[in-house]
């Protein structure tokens, strides 16, 4: 048994050439190179020398089937671990940040109702007394904040 090499048709004559050949053993006009990519070895496009039968190409499918099920189950591990430690990063996170905005807030609150409130009274019908509780719900949702960040930053 022998493989069949695949051949190309030259271009002036019309006979088959291997596609190894750079000249056309014919007529001897020069051929120019195929459409293999460079560095493609021209082996690798050969004909396998046998034929698979059914239950061969039924195994091997079966086989494919088996292997997809394995990797798409080892990415399922992979997503779920990938969930659980940015579930684990993200509890902190959220805590520090809500905290700095809920402290950074109030904070600025208690800022503006002192600065520009007139006679006692924010313009806003806000009374100016309540700036102090203000400023002192804030610091402590601060520095929650700011130590949530360190950790979340180590």
């Amino acid at each position: 048994m022998s493989t069949e090499l695949k051949k190309k048709l030259c271009w002036n004559c019309e006979g088959r050439v291997a596609l190894t050949e750079e000249n056309c053993p014919f007529c001897g006009v020069y051929l120019s190179p195929s459409s293999l990519p460079e560095g493609a070895d021209p082996s690798h496009h050969l004909m396998p020398p046998y034929k698979m039968a059914e239950n061969d190409i039924e195994n091997t499918t079966d086989q494919n089937d088996l292997l997809q099920e394995i990797a798409n189950h080892s990415n399922q591990d992979n997503e779920i671990e990938d969930q659980t430690q940015n579930e684990a990063m993200l509890d902190p996170a959220l805590i520090s940040l809500a905290t700095l905005i809920t402290g950074t807030i109030f904070f600025l609150f208690g800022l503006v109702i002192y600065v520009f409130s007139i006679n006692d009274i924010f313009t806003l019908s806000w009374n100016k007394s309540y700036w102090l509780i203000f400023l002192l719900i804030s610091l402590p949702l601060f520095m929650i904040g700011i130590k949530n960040l360190k950790k979340v930053e180590d």
